[in-house]
């Protein structure tokens, strides 16, 4: 089943017909789709391994392999999140180290402070 959605035109991106969003796998993470090229030996292997052990559970050759492409498509998914976290994170730990000299630079009030009843 294919979903289709129209393209905002108020987002500059869309403008081009040639730009397509890669989602999780955006340009900041072409090195996670570099390595899920088909014709790669390790990828292959893999496949393999998977579709093996679920032929041996009992499952067809043709749902077995339907199985292993689905598995290595969440690890690629996975691991874009992964990345998308830890990216989070350090953003975070920037704007935490800009935080502490600022706390550290205000000055104290003069006096005592009065307590309301």
């Amino acid at each position: 089943m294919a979903l289709g959605v129209p393209r905002n035109p108020q987002i500059v991106a869309n403008r081009d017909p040639r730009f397509f969003d890669l989602g999780l796998c955006g340009p900041d993470r072409t090195d996670l789709v570099s390595h899920a090229d088909y014709a790669n030996p390790a990828l292959q292997a893999k496949l393999q391994a998977i579709a093996s052990s679920l032929v041996h559970a009992g499952s067809s050759a043709v749902d077995a392999t339907h199985a292993a492409y689905g598995a290595i498509y969440r690890q690629l998914i996975q691991q874009a999140q992964t990345l998308a976290y830890l990216d989070t994170l350090f953003v975070l730990a920037c704007i935490t180290s800009l935080m502490v000299p600022a706390v550290l630079l205000t000055r104290k009030a003069g006096g005592q402070a009065q307590m309301g009843h």
